[in-house]
């Protein structure tokens, strides 16, 4: 798999949006899968891609132990707000999502996973 720089333009686009009250800021990184021949063209995303998050950015009123550098493990119904994409080709997509901290569920504290999504 090629290096791809999925923190690229997230300064810049992260300034202008602010979790507030119970919402969490988190980035979503979808890298298209390598080497994977998909025969069935009504596949969906998720055998298409690599699909990572990250917390961002808490806002003022969440009181869960979700923390800034965390990856969030979501809950079966999460329902995603806002949408900002940072970065799109046939190979890559980051975009910035909000979500409700009641979505979260877990985190993953795996020391590699951290590594190979950061």
């Amino acid at each position: 798999m090629e290096n791809v720089d999925v923190n690229a333009s997230i300064s810049k686009e992260f300034t202008s949006i602010k979790a507030l009250g119970e919402y969490v800021l988190v980035k979503q990184s979808m890298i298209r899968k390598k080497g994977k021949i998909i025969t069935d063209a009504s596949k969906n995303d998720n055998d298409k891609f690599d699909i990572s998050f990250r917390v961002l950015q808490l806002g003022s009123k969440c009181t869960s132990d979700v923390q800034v550098g965390d990856i969030p493990i979501f809950d079966e119904y999460v329902k995603f707000n806002l949408g900002r994409i940072l970065q799109k080709d046939k190979d890559v997509m980051v975009s910035l999502l909000l979500v409700h901290e009641n979505s979260i569920i877990g985190v993953d504290k795996d020391p590699y996973f951290k590594m190979v999504t950061s």
